[in-house]
């Protein structure tokens, strides 16, 4: 077979292939269109294109040894575990007393928890693994290590998209964590979180500066999934809420039952949400995301306070699993105290902002140099130089991308596994052929590759 494959693309010209290449690009995104009309109709009629599709949406599924999931479903469930123990949460140091201390009935929808992977790239992840890779249980498991931990991920409606068309073409959903049962389990999340079943709620969708959103167009398939529960909902610019009378309102008066908070004002200790801030506080509607878990889980300082020793042991082995260290990658705040040790060290560090996101002001520590690296001590905001785990890498046409995984979850169930495809340092969807990328789970004594072309 794979000689017949060989002596075919021996006599195919480099035209040829990219001629093929295009026409299977324009029925990927084709298929994701019909897709996107039926499940999210009005995205391609009305939702700004912020973005192109081909920049979010990697065509190319991933293949990863299937024991890469039950490592990342033992992270998660040990983590949620961990920050619902009293003994945790008296621990860990609150960025902010007065939301820390006010603790609502509800969690968070849509939970992120992003790994690379260790002992899948080559030394140094400049050799690439090839399709016949040996993945026998005599090689050296491959490991997942977490980055960190959201509780605004974005990506999972897309993310569905691509298992939903991966399901047709198949034939079948095999995998339990696809396209419809994916998103069922986000619709149960939901209703969880508003805990209401005598009435359905009235849903605002929020961030700020929402036609400079990447990732506008999935507002409007969240706006489409609301509805398609019975729930009505609007897309808001956060500044336009106000509060009225104890409740919290729309620019035109609607009053607002359920804040879907995509806003990254982690704390809302902004001026400008304010009155977010009273109205979590007050109970005027339910925040998902909300401070309270950010607080538990996807704060950086977690990051920092699950490295240490002295933390892990005083909350106690019954809480801390572990087993659960090996998966997480040393980090602490960069000092005056550290800062020789560190500078010697840069080249295994990473290093960004605790308060920010995005991928902002973040800085690989082998290609800093000692003027930025003074700068980063200087800097207002506190600095993590965290364990260099240099993300994996795959083939695609010859060109060399990187990919990391996120996992979906809510509480301690991962609802959705995905990849996401990039080129540069940060998954940051500007360049074409990148994206979320569907992960084809493979029996961990078959082989797996990450190298494939058209």
């Amino acid at each position: 077979m794979e000689a017949r494959r060989k002596a075919r693309r021996s006599w195919l010209t480099n035209k040829d292939l990219f001629c093929r290449g295009e026409i299977l690009k324009d029925l990927f995104l084709s298929g994701i269109g019909s897709l996107m009309d039926l499940h999210f109709p009005s995205v391609n009629k009305e939702a700004p294109r912020t973005v192109e599709f081909e920049q979010v949406l990697c065509r190319y599924p991933l293949r990863l040894p299937g024991s890469l999931v039950g490592q990342i479903k033992n992270v998660v469930k040990n983590l949620y575990a961990m920050s619902r123990d009293p003994l945790y949460q008296n621990k860990i140091q609150g960025e902010d007393p007065e939301l820390f201390h006010h603790r609502p009935k509800n969690q968070s929808v849509l939970m992120s928890y992003d790994f690379h992977i260790q002992g899948y790239a080559k030394a140094g992840g400049v050799e690439l693994e090839s399709p016949d890779a040996d993945l026998s249980p005599n090689r050296e498991s491959p490991l997942v290590k977490l980055i960190e931990v959201n509780t605004n991920a974005s990506g999972f409606m897309f993310a569905a998209l691509l298992y939903l068309q991966m399901a047709e073409k198949s034939g079948a959903a095999k995998n339990a964590l696809l396209g419809e049962v994916a998103l069922d389990s986000l619709r149960s999340s939901f209703e969880s979180e508003w805990g209401n079943e005598k009435r359905t709620p009235f849903v605002a969708i929020i961030d700020e500066k929402l036609n400079e959103q990447k990732m506008l167009p999935e507002f409007y398939m969240f706006r489409d999934f609301f509805l398609s529960m019975g729930w009505q909902s609007e897309i808001c610019d956060y500044q336009s809420l106000k509060i009225d009378s104890n409740t919290i309102v729309t620019a035109s008066g609607k009053k607002i039952d359920f804040i879907y908070n995509r806003l990254n004002d982690f704390y809302f200790s902004r001026l400008e949400s304010r009155h977010l801030r009273d109205a979590f506080l007050n109970h005027y509607a339910v925040f998902s995301p909300n401070p309270f878990e950010f607080q538990l889980l996807a704060d950086k300082r977690r990051l920092i306070e699950w490295s240490q020793s002295d933390f892990c042991a005083n909350v106690g082995s019954e809480i801390f699993q572990p087993d659960l260290a090996a998966h997480l990658l040393g980090a602490q705040i960069l000092t005056d105290d550290n800062a020789v040790e560190n500078w010697e060290r840069r080249k295994s560090l990473f290093f960004k902002p605790l308060g920010l996101y995005g991928g902002k002001l973040s800085y690989r520590g082998a290609s800093i140099s000692r003027k930025l690296f003074e700068s980063l001590m200087l800097s207002p905001t506190p600095i993590i130089a965290q364990e260099y785990c240099p993300a994996p890498e795959r083939d695609i046409n010859g060109q060399t991308w990187k990919y990391d995984i996120r996992a979906y979850a809510y509480r301690d169930q991962v609802q959705m596994i995905v990849g996401r495809t990039y080129q540069g340092q940060l998954t940051n969807f500007t360049t074409k052929g990148g994206g979320f990328t569907a992960i084809q789970w493979q029996p961990s004594h078959s082989h797996a590759g990450v190298g494939i072309s058209d």
